[in-house]
């Protein structure tokens, strides 16, 4: 009776959040009209990888503003796309490490008003994922 043990391999695939950053990104819009008062204010975020070096991951991201007032006493709207860039530095990224990046809103405030202007600015945090991969040598088949 032989025995003949078998291995194989399984690729275990792991995403797992490695650090954050945050960032201020602030918006200048002119309104069409004249503001009397600002009623909402809110935005979303998106972000994209943008390369990885040794040590540091860079992302590339848009704010998108909405924001409504009064003119006198009419309610109006704005829309401001605001373009952002940065970096997450951790020592576990590598030059070509598979990189995804999450991004929320932390929060936004209006900095400045005046009858033409509306300048807000918005807090958002970047969260670097890194995707791992692992080797596993497993018994497939042990014989008899």
């Amino acid at each position: 009776m032989g025995n003949e043990t078998v291995y194989d391999v399984a690729v275990i695939d792991n995403r797992r959040p490695i650090d954050s950053a945050q960032t201020v990104v602030e918006a200048r819009m002119m309104a069409d009209g004249e503001i009397s008062k600002v009623l909402s204010v809110s935005a979303t975020v998106s972000v994209s990888s943008a390369e990885t070096l040794f040590g540091e991951a860079r992302y590339r991201g848009k704010v998108n503003y909405k924001v409504l007032y009064l003119d006198g006493t009419t309610v109006r709207a704005l829309d401001y796309v605001s373009d952002f860039s940065g970096a997450v530095s951790s020592e576990v990224v590598k030059t070509g490490s598979d990189c995804a990046f999450k991004a929320e809103v932390l929060d936004i405030d209006v900095s400045a008003v005046t009858s033409s202007e509306i300048k807000v600015a918005a807090v958002v945090e970047v969260t670097l994922i890194l995707a791992e991969s692992e080797n596993v040598r497993y018994l497939s088949f042990g014989g008899e």
